[in-house]
């Protein structure tokens, strides 16, 4: 490669296999193939320092799926079979040029295509069959100002789209290969990144005007959620992340130990806007506000421990209509790892050591029933290891 010119490539492949006797026996096979490359090139235009990036993806994946009855937990007769098909790739250019010594203008455009592709093999209950194509142009452009060195400013105007996977156009729930939409967003951002002394911080405020946004709800009213297109919601919040050496030298004068507080904290205001049934409701699902932090003491052997802490200080909703909610809860844990010279390093993690009993996740509902069953409990008190090598 030329001075200034970095290339990136990559690829990988993934095969998973499903036999699982639940409602009914399931028998699936799934292939996966992936790959990216990106061009880096950093030179001058009329004198102005300026970056190009340039990049693709391509991906290709096939999902081999036969359901049979369940005879106590052995397959019986075929209720249906399918192969399904995606294809998705893209292309992306974006450029970073300084306009002046500490401002630059970023500009990009990504284009991109995705198939989905469904052949019903079992059509004793009729063609199940379809297919869908999905084409999309997302322009992006902002600034950067760079306020010293170690500190920068940043703004976006983006817009993004997400086309439906094959497990929400061909839902179990229902008959036939769904008419899904694209899910399309514009998404402004403003925040801050850099350090200073011994303090570290990134924090961004956004907001996404979504259309089509995927959902599950239920149409017909009995319980079988299917993925639908909303038609107007919004995702807007703060993201910070901020690491701050309190302490150094805490055993004496010299010895090169340090106390650092690491903290992450999102605000996640997910809700409807103006929607025909639920007005500008809450999205479930999320927790509005999640707090992580540990305070790491650090020794220069290598040893290290931490406390650590995940706060939701309020639950979220489970329903469309905002009428049953988790409960709040804190967790506490202890992480320690140890740094050998060689590379070699090792870690031990105590997780939730109060027991504490708490909902980690919940599937969703248009109205949450009392007895409906959609919370997902989070894992009781547990303890990790692990080791890492480093060349």
């Amino acid at each position: 490669m030329s001075p200034g010119a970095v290339l990136d490539l990559g690829a990988s492949y993934a095969h998973r296999e499903l036999d699982h006797s639940i409602f009914q026996y399931i028998d699936q096979r799934t292939d996966d193939v992936n790959g990216f490359a990106r061009l880096t090139l950093e030179g001058e235009i009329g004198g102005l320092c300026n970056r190009l990036v340039a990049g693709g993806t391509l991906g290709f994946g096939t999902y081999d799926s036969r359901r049979y009855l369940n005879l106590g937990g052995h397959p019986g007769r075929l209720t249906a079979s399918s192969t399904d098909r995606a294809r998705s790739h893209s292309a992306t250019l974006q450029n970073t040029l300084h306009i002046l010594p500490d401002l630059a203008l970023v500009a990009g455009l990504q284009l991109g295509e995705a198939y989905r592709a469904s052949r019903d093999r079992f059509l004793s209950d009729g063609d199940q069959s379809g297919s869908a194509t999905y084409r999309y142009a997302n322009p992006q452009i902002g600034l950067l100002w760079e306020v010293t060195p170690e500190a920068q400013v940043f703004t976006n105007l983006a817009w993004a789209t997400e086309p439906p996977t094959i497990g929400d156009l061909t839902p179990l729930a229902a008959r036939g290969f769904s008419a899904l939409k694209a899910q399309r967003a514009r998404t402004i951002e403003i925040g801050t990144r850099g350090k200073h002394g011994g303090l570290d911080w990134e924090v961004a405020a956004y907001r996404a005007s979504i259309r089509d946004e995927i959902q599950l709800f239920d149409p017909t009213g009995t319980g079988a959620s299917l993925a639908l297109n909303a038609d107007r919601t919004i995702h807007q919040g703060i993201e910070a992340a901020l690491s701050w050496i309190i302490l150094r030298d805490l055993a004496s004068p010299g010895t090169g130990d340090s106390l650092t507080l690491r903290q992450a904290y999102s605000f996640n205001d997910f809700h409807f806007d103006g929607d025909a049934a639920y007005g500008d409701n809450q999205l479930p699902g999320a927790p509005r506000h999640l707090y992580r932090a540990e305070l790491r003491y650090r020794h220069p052997s290598g040893t290290s421990m931490a406390p650590t802490l995940e706060w939701v200080p309020q639950g979220f909703f489970v329903d469309y209509a905002n009428t049953v909610k988790t409960n709040a809860y804190a967790l506490l844990g202890l992480r320690a790892a140890w740094d050998f010279e060689n590379g070699l390093s090792v870690f031990a993690e105590g997780r939730n050591l109060t027991d504490k009993k708490y909902i980690s996740s919940a599937s969703v509902a248009p109205v949450a029933a009392p007895n409906a069953a959609l919370f997902e409990p989070g894992f009781g008190r547990s303890l990790y290891a692990g080791l890492q090598f480093w060349f």
